[in-house]
């Protein structure tokens, strides 16, 4: 565990040790997170044949728990519940800026992390390699240009990706118009880590022995009223000289009144020559601001990198409609409300002696009470009902924040998931409460805990307490010379921070 601290502990003592320069900035955010979790998982066993018989609803059963049996094997499978196991993941991050380095515009930013389990017992997913480093670049930006080099992020509508290279935007003529470009080496999806690590080698021969190449670029246009916005990136294997990734996309935004909004977008697979995913929504305000209501579609098509042993299995995409609507009362209460259906495209698939339903639909409604003294009130219902799933619940959750520094959370839900193709239904109960305290010094603290009371309807043995206990704690401090912030009102400092805990 020290191998993984002592880095955290090095930088921070070292920028906190050094002196500020003439002109020189800095903001340095140091943030830990703990976590201790119990948790059971599933044990595969077997039994012979022989030990099997008939069970309470036809099947076969052997010592109490209902068994699959293939023809001609001379073992049936199950699974029987596994033991407890209790990891302990914790995580600090160390996020860095630093300007004023004697050219104008220039500024650099490093942000990492150092992952562990107290338990050491390899449980908990995620903690290796045990030092990350997510960002750290150095960025150069004017009025009409920005430059970045290192370790950085783009946000587009393929998603977030992450590369070790540049990026570059130039504006002509302001934001009106924006011409940017990219390039580097990727790094893994979901993850700032290189795909070539062993850390991400679940598919053995499958993995990438080296990582691709990703060159992209984008177009903004913004006038009066009308924005429109397009992309385009691929990516490519050097080991192999082929493509693995390469789409194109085009979206844009309408205001045709006042609070009459239009949106919508496409992008194109261009490896794959498909159309991938699109989505358009008309959105009206009213002046005010005290209600929002949008109507629209979309379509979902699925997708995988080309080098991925995956996209072989041909994922289908659904199509969806929707509508939401947020409206707040003279009294302080916020209502907000979703409804959507959606169908799933034809697979291609034969299932003679099975009936599959293709659609589904789902509804959530919550409201709010914003104030009551020093108390804010949440409640929210959801059900949703499709293939091969379903599920019902209910949230509650009442927050205290006066004008101190301490915040307490309380919280409440039930979740009940019946599930097609499996022979138990589940009834989740959760209770959580959390207390976060903010000092006069931007140093934060919270601690939570978290109890899930959850009910196996099975006729088997295999029906028993899959209850857990979660505790979480965490501590945030902003160090920094101040010099990029303006002084804020002493009336927004008092203002309590009622944020929903994440």
């Amino acid at each position: 565990m020290r191998m993984w601290i002592n880095p955290l502990v090095v930088m921070a003592g070292a920028l906190l040790a050094a002196g500020p320069l003439e002109g020189q900035g800095y903001r340095l955010r140091l943030d830990t997170r703990f976590q201790s979790v119990t948790y059971r998982g599933w044990t595969l066993d077997s039994a012979p044949v022989g030990a099997t018989s008939p069970g309470p609803t036809g099947g076969p059963v052997a010592g109490g728990f209902a068994v699959q049996c293939v023809a001609g094997a001379a073992y049936c499978t199950f699974f029987r519940p596994g033991p407890e196991r209790t990891a302990t993941p914790t995580v600090g991050t160390v996020d860095l800026t630093v300007w004023g380095l004697g050219i104008p515009g220039l500024r650099l930013h490093a942000k990492g992390r150092a992952l562990g389990d107290f338990t050491d017992r390899n449980v908990w997913p995620g903690v290796k390699p045990a030092v990350q480093l997510l960002e750290g670049y150095a960025e150069y930006a004017s009025t009409p240009l920005t430059v970045e080099l290192g370790r950085t992020h783009v946000a587009t509508r393929f998603g977030f990706r992450g590369f070790d290279g540049g990026r570059v935007e130039i504006r002509p003529f302001g934001r009106a118009l924006r011409l940017s470009g990219y390039g580097g080496w990727g790094l893994a999806r979901g993850v700032d880590l290189p795909v070539t690590i062993g850390e991400l080698n679940p598919l053995g021969d499958y993995q990438p022995t080296d990582r691709q190449t990703v060159l992209g670029g984008g177009l903004a246009l913004t006038l009066w009223r009308f924005a429109l916005r397009g992309g385009y990136q691929r990516e490519d294997d050097p080991t192999t000289n082929g493509t693995t990734f390469e789409r194109a996309a085009l979206d844009g935004q309408v205001d045709l009144a006042q609070g009459v909004v239009v949106s919508g977008g496409a992008d194109y697979d261009m490896a794959a020559g498909l159309w991938g995913s699109a989505d358009a929504a008309l959105s009206y305000a009213p002046t005010g601001g005290r209600g929002r209501l949008s109507v629209g579609g979309r379509s979902y098509r699925p997708y995988f990198d080309l080098w991925s042993i995956w996209a072989a299995f041909n994922p289908v995409g659904y199509r969806a409609a929707y509508a939401s609507a947020t409206y707040t009362l003279t009294s302080g209460v916020e209502l907000r409300g979703r409804g959507e259906v959606y169908e799933y495209d034809e697979s291609g698939a034969t299932t003679p002696l099975v009936a599959e339903e293709s659609d589904g639909w789902r509804w959530v409604i919550r409201a709010r009470l914003l104030r009551v003294d020093d108390w804010v009130f949440d409640a929210a219902a959801h059900q949703e009902h499709g293939p091969g799933v379903a599920s019902l619940g209910y949230e509650g959750t009442a927050t205290w924040a006066p004008a101190d520094p301490v915040t307490l959370t309380a919280q409440v839900a039930r979740v009940r998931r019946p599930l097609e193709y499996r022979f138990d239904d589940s009834k989740v109960w959760t209770y959580g409460l959390r207390a976060d305290y903010l000092t006069a010094s931007d140093l934060r603290f919270y601690a939570e805990v978290r109890r899930y009371d959850e009910t196996r309807e099975r006729d088997d043995a295999a029906e028993l307490s899959w209850d857990q206990l979660r505790i979480y704690l965490g501590a945030t401090v902003v160090i920094g010379s101040g010099a990029d912030a303006r002084p804020l009102h002493p009336s927004i400092l008092r203002i309590p921070d009622v944020r929903r805990p994440q």
